[in-house]
Formats: structure tokens, sequence, C-alpha cells
């Protein structure tokens, strides 16, 4: 009977681990009865040859570690989105099926932020005359 109940164990497991994959993979669940039926048809296979050929001791130890390790990947994806979704534009966050990694930045060559209302028309030196390069620099001196 202990064989049977680490075969299912295994098997909860796999199986949990196995949806995060498509869901990360695909985005979805909508990939038919038969898609999943293959993958848990292969890890009840897996599942049963596991727990029927290891050791109780090591089956107990993978059983232990396999649902930590479904736990932290439980607790830990809400972070995981949240992170990813602050890097994301407006446009990337809402889409179906989701976009799971932000899409770079292109290169912009000015800021959107910078505007010149404040400020004086900048002139580049080599347009600067001597004179007005000496009134100039105090002003400098003193925005340091």
């Amino acid at each position: 009977m202990s064989r049977v109940l680490s075969g299912v164990a295994l098997f909860c497991e796999l199986a949990a681990l196995a949806m995060f994959g498509v869901a990360l993979a695909y985005g979805r669940f909508d990939q038919g009865i038969f898609f999943f039926l293959y993958i848990f048809g292969l890890i009840v296979a897996l599942c049963a040859a596991l727990a029927w050929s290891m050791p109780r001791n090591i089956t107990v130890r993978v059983i232990t570690y396999g649902a930590l390790l479904v736990g932290c990947v439980v607790f830990a994806f809400p972070f995981v989105w949240l992170l990813g979704t602050g890097f994301k534009y407006n446009e990337e966050i809402f889409t179906y099926p989701p976009k799971w990694i932000p899409s770079f930045p292109q290169r912009v060559l000015r800021s959107p932020y910078v505007t010149a209302e404040l400020h004086e028309a900048i002139e580049r030196p080599s347009q600067l005359t001597r004179a007005r390069w000496t009134g100039l620099w105090p002003r400098l001196e003193q925005a340091i």
C-alpha cells in the first residue's frame, strides 16, 4: 500500500509541475484531451516505475523534496509575475496568450521626458563665440 501512495504522491507533484510547464510554454490549456492524456500517461508510467524500483527511504526523500519544490514554484509564481509585469509595456500586460518575458525597448536618441520649455536653447560649443562662452561660463559654474 505504501508503494501505491508513493506513486500517487509522485504523480501529484509531477502533474503540478507539468501544468506549470504547459502554462509557461503555451499560456493556455486548450490543447485538447489527447495532449493531456499523453502527458499524464507518461507521468503515471514514470511514477509507477520510480515508486516500485527505488528504495523506500529514497522515495520518501524524493517525495519530500518534490513537495517543497512544488511549493516554492507555487509561492514564487506571483512574485515572478509581478516582477515581469513591472518591466512590460502596457500593450504587453494584457495579451492573450500571456507574454512571459518582456521585450527590450527600442533605442531612443533623445529622452521624451526632457523639454526645452524651462531652459534657454542650448547651443553646441562649436557654434559659440568666445565672447558668448565667457558670458555663459559663470552661469555654468553656478549650476554645478
